[in-house]
């Protein structure tokens, strides 16, 4: 594959990524925060405790979305082939 062309490709995925990011995470920060609002007076510690961790495996969701796909991108661009040595 091309380089210029596994670069544009990586750019529009990151685009995507972060505008599926910009919309996404309103609707679920909306929803979070009216689980915490709800009045459960004997689990409200529990309710601010799991909402904590929602917004984090949902900020690392989208971390991780983004990572991996630039590290492969980075060990693809630094490969090299096996020099075989083959004469024709």
């Amino acid at each position: 594959m091309n380089i210029i062309k596994a670069g544009v490709i990586m750019m529009v995925y990151f685009f995507t990524l972060f505008v599926a990011y910009m919309v996404i995470s309103t609707p679920f920060e909306n929803m979070v925060s009216g689980f915490e609002n709800t009045n459960t007076t004997l689990a409200d510690a529990q309710v601010d405790a799991q909402a904590g961790y929602g917004r984090t495996a949902f900020k690392i969701a989208f971390g991780l979305a983004a990572l991996i796909p630039f590290m492969w991108f980075l060990f693809w661009i630094f490969h090299r082939e096996p020099d075989w040595r083959y004469r024709q």
